[in-house]
């Protein structure tokens, strides 16, 4: 029996949208994956800022998000872990409840960039293979010239100029996010008090 390919996709989703989405479809697409988990973490460990929006509210824009969709689920495993969210406790986790599955990680170029300050890395790549995707303002990368060759593959495809800074950005100057974030999570978006612009009185 084949194993099951499952790719775990990390990150504050604060808030999520369509380049989020696209890239995990993506990835499904080109890797075979059978699965790609979203996992909202409460703190990254290289992140000084924790995430604006609450771990329940991400978790709930997520599942509503991707209601219904094969291959596509939401964990609040890092959610529920005291402290910064480590890679490696992550993966063991999962290697806990998939002990037969083949496990991927989606980074963006940045943070594969950044792969030799991860916490216990040299472990975590005896564990997993990454998928990374570029990110806009960084150079182009090839899998050759990427740190750990021979275990991060790049991922061609939708590369979305999208983030979830410039879609606060546009909660707090009220601009629409039509076509930028699935419908159904939109007017939540919208009427989340926290990314708004204060009033001036």
């Amino acid at each position: 029996m084949a194993k099951r390919r499952i790719a775990l996709f990390g990150g504050s989703f604060d808030p999520p949208h369509w380049g989020h989405f696209l890239l995990a479809c993506d990835a499904r697409e080109k890797f075979a994956l059978d699965e790609v988990v979203f996992l909202p973490a409460a703190r990254s460990p290289l992140k000084e800022n924790s995430p604006i929006a609450s771990g329940e509210d991400r978790l709930h824009w997520l599942e509503t998000a991707i209601a219904g969709r094969s291959g596509l689920r939401v964990s609040d495993w890092e959610l529920r872990q005291s402290g910064p969210s480590y890679s490696i406790e992550t993966v063991r986790h999962w290697q806990t409840i998939e002990p037969t599955a083949e496990l991927f990680w989606i980074i963006g170029a940045d943070q594969a960039l950044s792969l030799p300050k991860w916490h216990r890395i040299e472990e975590l790549l005896q564990q997993i293979s990454f998928i990374v995707f570029p990110r806009p303002g960084q150079p182009e990368l090839s899998e050759e010239t990427l740190p750990y060759s021979g275990s991060l593959f790049l991922l061609p495809g939708h590369h979305v100029n999208l983030s979830s800074s410039e879609i606060r950005e546009r909660l707090r100057e009220r601009k629409s996010l039509h076509f930028l974030v699935p419908e159904n999570i939109r007017s939540y978006l919208e009427d989340y008090s926290l990314y708004q612009k204060p009033s001036i009185h």
